[in-house]
């Protein structure tokens, strides 16, 4: 009997639970990339070691850093783009210059940068008098380093991991041969 005088009070109460959140509405489609959602990201840290493939020291000062991706629900990132303003520590440019590990190449005479008209405000549009500009064989991976002022600059773009492309080559071996 007691049960029976219980229910309706379990039932009371748990029908004064809150409501769900009504679901957020989906972010836009962003119109450079159809069926794919802007996602940016700020975190200089994060953004330092995808760019560099390594953690930023104490020295490295970040300026500035902005890192983009284009999602796609059903592919995950189909595009992405970082942009990044450091003062390199010495030994950051002993690594990055001398040791040159992206294999970058000086440009004498720099082609406009094709990413600058999208960079962010702080993003050089033109590389100063005084500045080298290096980059690697496709132009995309950019860097103008101005050494009066010790301020490097770094853009890079490309496409992320398809999940169509991803499949076509399963079975194979990173020089293309059956597994």
């Amino acid at each position: 009997m007691r049960l029976l005088l219980a229910l309706p009070l379990l039932f009371g109460f748990a029908s004064c639970r809150k409501a769900p959140d009504p679901d957020p509405a989906p972010p836009a489609e962003h119109p450079e990339a159809p069926g794919t959602t802007l996602q940016t990201n700020h975190d200089s840290a994060e953004i330092f070691r995808r760019a560099f493939w390594r953690d930023p020291t104490p020295e490295d000062k970040i300026l500035n850093a902005e890192r983009r991706e284009w999602l796609s629900e059903t592919d995950g990132v189909r595009r992405w783009q970082w942009f990044i303003e450091i003062e390199p520590s010495p030994a950051f440019r002993q690594w990055f210059f001398d040791e040159n590990p992206f294999r970058l190449a000086s440009v004498h005479s720099p082609p406009p940068l094709a990413e600058a008209a999208s960079a962010p405000a702080w993003f050089p549009r033109h590389p100063p008098a005084a500045a080298t500009v290096h980059q690697n064989t496709e132009g995309t991976f950019v860097v103008i380093y101005n050494p009066q002022d010790n301020n490097l600059y770094a853009t890079d773009n490309g496409h992320g991991f398809l999940s169509s492309v991803s499949t076509a080559y399963r079975g194979l071996c990173p020089d293309g041969r059956k597994r």
